[in-house]
């Protein structure tokens, strides 16, 4: 608590003794503290005022690291503090609502349209947020922050994997991965240089704004060829690809050409959106439909959703106790963010060479021995704390390469005029494990004595195993052509199905004839 008007301090208080003068006043003042803290809250809280305690409206407030927060601006301690939480719910809510929006809008209006939107209302909440009028216009602008930083960014994913071949997708994959490791290591580097909230919402405002000027130009976005062909644009597909082709060195009859051969003579038609219309092919509710009926689909999908929610809740799970390492803040959220580096780089040279599935498993099946060998040693080597370090950096970096190589895996694995929807559905259930994770991650608090550790260490490794096991029911997509439509997809079933039934019918007339010989 800051110190009142009469004793001569409330203008220049500190939160440590500036003089012995100063800390006279803080001991007549302030609560003191036992042995035990335990009248810490009443001590940070409180204010001894003619021998009674009373409440403070006033705090000082350590600035050793940052000079201003949200925290100390709005005064979200003692009884506010749980208004913290709040506004920290509302941004993840936002992500939630705008996972699901962004997938559903980016499969009906197209990726270009989605992303611009989404980047005007990342804007636009970002400028709002610059001003800290109350908690609950906090709250509500966080809402929006959340709405449109992750959906922006799941459409962005979508669209470079549209926009490349299938021998090219693991690589832009793993540059989104190294982007988002480096960007969440300058995360930590912006805060350490301005140490204000404030000034820090400022500096990440450019960056967003040098994006929403970027998304407007054709070049930089533009909407992807496979989302207009599933909506019978044939005519702007062409267009789009016909300028890639120009600007990767191809002649302008080399062009045209490979146009004319992707699209066939109905790339001539005048079809940009009026033969859409009245096709419903490839419309979202047949696609729902035809979903609905194919159980081996909805197993895939379900599995994958499995998947998201177990990789996400492990990690999350796992990367709980960054928050108690030794050391500076900037220094601990910058490593953080580079210890990502390898998972990614693993993904990137295991999934052409491995296949998506393999690397999954493999890396899920590894994240769970680590994290079994972490739970043995922490419970039979305690002094080896190099072991125990290593152990649960390995399990972790396993752990974030099986979360990386999950992308790239449910993006192939759905229909071009359902991808959005899908990998945003996907992502949903990953927020939806990072729910769990608070309770994984402490799951030895609830239960005393040596085998809590062991306890929360199982459990991670049994969750690693139970992703990789489900997940051999799930068909490899390394090298595969994406489909455009449910139809395709379900088509490919059949003759997956057909192709299985003819191999074991071959496979039992050779046993026959072997057994009449």
């Amino acid at each position: 608590c800051r110190l009142p008007e009469d004793s001569g301090w409330h203008a220049n208080d500190s939160l440590l003794a500036q003089s012995s003068e100063h800390n006279a006043s803080i001991l007549q003042f302030l609560p003191e503290l036992d042995a035990n803290d335990t009248n810490l809250r009443q001590h940070r809280c409180f204010i001894r005022v003619n021998d009674s305690l009373q409440a403070c409206s006033d705090w000082v407030f350590d600035t050793e690291e940052f000079d201003s927060t949200l925290v100390t601006e709005l005064g979200l301690v003692c009884d506010n503090s749980h208004w913290a939480t709040v506004i920290s719910t509302c941004s993840f809510a936002g992500i939630l609502v705008g996972i699901m929006l962004s997938g559903l809008l980016a499969d009906w209006l197209g990726r270009r349209v989605t992303l611009i939107v989404t980047m005007w209302l990342l804007t636009g909440a970002q400028v709002a947020g610059l001003f800290a009028v109350s908690v609950a216009y906090t709250a509500t602008v966080r809402f929006f922050v959340g709405l449109g930083a992750l959906s922006s960014s799941t459409v962005v994913y979508v669209m470079i994997l549209e926009l490349v071949g299938p021998r090219a997708r693991h690589h832009v994959t793993a540059a989104f991965g190294y982007g988002w490791s480096v960007g969440t290591a300058i995360v930590a580097l912006v805060a350490y240089l301005t140490r204000s909230w404030r000034n820090y919402a400022i500096a990440s405002l450019v960056p967003t704004v040098a994006l929403l000027l970027l998304v407007h130009l054709p070049c930089m976005a533009p909407e992807t060829p496979r989302w207009l062909l599933s909506r019978g644009r044939k005519r702007a597909a062409g267009r789009i690809v016909h300028q890639m082709l120009l600007d990767n060195g191809r002649t302008g009859e080399q062009a045209r050409a490979a146009v004319k051969e992707l699209l066939g003579d109905s790339g001539d038609e005048e079809d940009d959106g009026k033969a859409a219309a009245s096709d419903g092919r490839h419309s979202m509710r047949r696609s729902l439909g035809l979903l609905a009926r194919s159980p081996r689909l909805l197993l895939r999908y379900g599995i994958i959703g499995i998947d998201w929610f177990l990789v996400a809740a492990i990690y999350y799970g796992i990367s709980m106790g960054a928050k108690n390492l030794p050391g500076s803040i900037f220094v601990t959220s910058c490593l953080i963010g580079i210890v990502d580096l390898p998972s990614y780089l693993i993904m990137h040279l295991a999934a052409d060479r491995l296949g998506r599935k393999t690397t999954f498993i493999g890396a899920a099946s590894g994240s769970g021995l680590a994290l079994v060998g972490l739970a043995i040693a922490n419970h039979l080597a305690k002094d080896l704390t190099w072991l125990i370090i290593a152990l649960s950096l390995l399990g972790k970096m396993l752990n974030s390469t099986a979360f990386a190589i999950i992308y790239i895996w449910t993006g192939e694995l759905y229909a071009t005029n359902m991808r959005s929807s899908g990998l945003s559905t996907s992502s949903m259930c990953a927020r939806f494990g990072t729910l769990f994770a608070p309770l994984l991650g402490n799951i030895r608090d609830f239960i005393p004595g040596e085998f809590g550790p062991l306890v929360s260490y199982a459990v991670f490794a049994g969750s690693s195993f139970l992703a990789a096991a489900i997940s051999f029911a799930v068909p490899e997509t390394r090298g595969v052509a994406i489909p455009d439509s449910v139809e395709d997809l379900i088509n490919n079933n059949r003759l997956e199905a057909d192709e299985a039934e003819e191999a074991g019918a071959a496979g039992a007339d050779l046993l026959a004839k072997e057994e009449k010989t």
